[in-house]
């Protein structure tokens, strides 16, 4: 029959290694998440760097137009009415611009916010998959 004593020490030891199966598990968590912010940040930077890229090009795309119609303006002499014309397309084209690059943007934030969340959720499943096989293994 064992002893109390040793039943105490059996008790301590299991405790032991599950502090330290809390100890690893945590750790991995920390480092999942670290990884996963650092792909988040990297594809953050990458994003906003499309964005800066895409309203450059927007940027001088505009003042090009703008160089077209003062061309065009100045050409034609046609009066108020072709400039009325001019002005009117461009604005038609440079909204059309606009709301493709807006609708861009946001289908590139979804992007990057659904991996995010993907990869947080697979991070925290294969966490709680490796505790649940170190608690398995100790009740055994």
């Amino acid at each position: 029959m064992p002893t109390s004593q040793s039943l105490k020490d059996a008790a301590l030891e299991q405790v032991q290694k599950v502090e330290d199966i809390v100890v690893q598990t945590s750790t991995q968590v920390e480092q999942l998440i670290s990884v996963t912010k650092e792909n988040v940040e990297e594809q953050s930077k990458e994003f906003k760097e499309v964005v800066q890229n895409q309203m450059e090009h927007l940027k001088k795309d505009v003042h090009e137009r703008l160089d077209v119609a003062k061309a065009q303006i100045s050409e034609s002499k046609g009066g108020l009415l072709a400039l009325k014309e001019v002005l009117l397309q461009e604005a038609n084209q440079l909204l059309e611009t606009f709301t493709n690059v807006g609708k861009s943007v946001k289908d590139d934030l979804i992007e990057v916010t659904t991996k995010h969340k993907d990869s947080v959720v697979d991070s925290l499943k294969r966490s709680k998959d490796h505790t649940m096989d170190a608690i398995n293994k100790l009740k055994q």
